[in-house]
């Protein structure tokens, strides 16, 4: 881990539980101006860019330890042809549904985490996976409880939210 990184994850870990609620809270105050800051778009996708240049996953994997993915119809259908069994037996013996019928892994850490932190299955992992901490979608401004929860688990997620809010003028948060 390079001396950046460190510095990066020790914040983190300092921050990381007594931000939560502070970070919801700007998060939907950026939601209730979401019109204004499509101009920062452009500026989520550098800093999103920036923030995995400096944090390395292989280093972490705190979503993979405390973040089961939500699985769809697709990804069941791959991870099951991978593992061959039927799709009807994955769901049976490695999934979750919650009250709002998404599917999840239902193991935490992922069963598919290796002692080295890598994926098992990398090359067929679900979508949640291939796109989490979804910093660089632009969704990102929509989704304050996700993107909340994000800064708690992953490093990266969290060194873009303490990015954004040092470009996003006050009048479009709470620290007003």
């Amino acid at each position: 881990m390079n001396e950046e990184m460190r510095h990066i994850w020790e914040r983190w870990q300092l921050r990381r539980s007594k931000i939560k609620k502070e970070n919801l809270n700007v998060f939907r105050a950026w939601k209730r101006n979401i019109k204004q800051l499509k101009s920062v778009q452009e500026s989520l996708l550098k800093i999103h860019e920036e923030a995995f240049e400096k944090v390395q996953c292989l280093s972490c994997a705190q979503c993979c330890k405390n973040a089961p993915p939500l699985l769809d119809d697709q990804d069941i259908h791959i991870l099951s042809s991978y593992m061959g069994v039927s799709k009807k037996e994955f769901k049976r013996q490695y999934t979750l549904t919650d009250v709002n019928h998404e599917v999840s892994m239902k193991q935490v850490p992922c069963m598919f985490l290796d002692v080295d932190n890598s994926c098992k299955v990398y090359d067929y992992r679900p979508k949640a996976c291939r796109r989490y901490p979804h910093t660089d979608e632009n969704e990102y401004f929509s989704r304050p409880e996700f993107n909340a929860a994000a800064t708690e688990i992953c490093p990266a997620a969290f060194y873009v939210a303490e990015k954004l809010k040092l470009i996003i003028p006050e009048s479009y948060d709470i620290r007003i």
